[in-house]
């Protein structure tokens, strides 16, 4: 009938709205409030030490995950494996997006307003999924990730969403300045129960005499009889 292929009509037109607008959500400089702190499992790996360590002249420190967990007073602290698969990675985004557009075709009223709308939940859904996830080039980091994000599971208010604002986080945000831009973070308090180990990368002077180190630790607050304390058995002068 003509109403029935004018309905069909209207849903691919608001399918196309709804799929223009997600790609330019995806593509544009926009900022989630998603913060994480990433560690690795693997205390003494050498790539990482050239990485992540001033060129392996760093210091590693071990944290008790489960210690953190308990004494975090932050919102939500959520751990999380890294997924390096990219067809898992895939699957999960099609979900996200299969997810959203089926409310899209439901619509009986086919709202171009309610099409946008499912469109930035898709987005503010693929952001917060994407930090549990990475390049598979990196998979021989063995990276876990404490995920700090705000207790809301989507935004409060469609007419105010905009990832720019910082309306939906609820702790204080600081700057850092690299390479000419502002990167935001927040802070995450490290108790003193929680740190495990302190590994000293092969090219670390502090090898030589780590009491300072020890003496640094012991005046804020670390019982340093509870913290192993290593050298790395990597072969690496630079």
């Amino acid at each position: 009938s003509y109403s029935g292929s004018h309905a069909q009509v209207s849903t691919y037109r608001l399918i196309i709205q709804f799929c223009q607008r997600l790609i330019g959500r995806l593509d544009g400089p926009r900022f989630e409030h998603v913060y994480a702190f990433c560690l690795s499992t693997e205390r003494d790996d050498l790539s990482q030490w050239r990485g992540y360590a001033d060129n392996a002249a760093g210091l590693v420190i071990g944290i008790d995950l489960d210690e953190l967990q308990n004494k975090a007073t932050c919102e939500i602290l959520e751990p999380c494996q890294i997924n390096y698969d990219v067809s898992i990675q895939r699957q999960i985004v099609t979900e996200i997006v299969e997810s959203r557009l089926s409310k899209v075709a439901e619509d009986e009223e086919r709202s171009q307003a309610s099409a946008m709308w499912m469109a930035d939940l898709a987005h503010y859904a693929i952001m917060r999924e994407a930090a549990k996830h990475k390049n598979p080039s990196f998979a021989a980091e063995h990276e876990v990730r404490l995920i700090l994000r705000s207790t809301a599971d989507v935004p409060s208010d469609k007419s105010v969403y905009d990832p720019d604002l910082f309306a939906e986080f609820p702790r204080p945000i600081e700057f850092f300045e690299r390479r000419g831009s502002l990167v935001p973070f927040t802070t995450l308090a490290l108790p003193e129960t929680s740190l495990r180990s302190v590994g000293f990368g092969p090219r670390s002077s502090a090898i030589e005499d780590p009491s300072a180190i020890r003496l640094y630790m012991s005046v804020h607050g670390f019982d340093i009889r509870q913290i192993d304390f290593y050298c790395s058995s990597a072969s690496y002068r630079g």
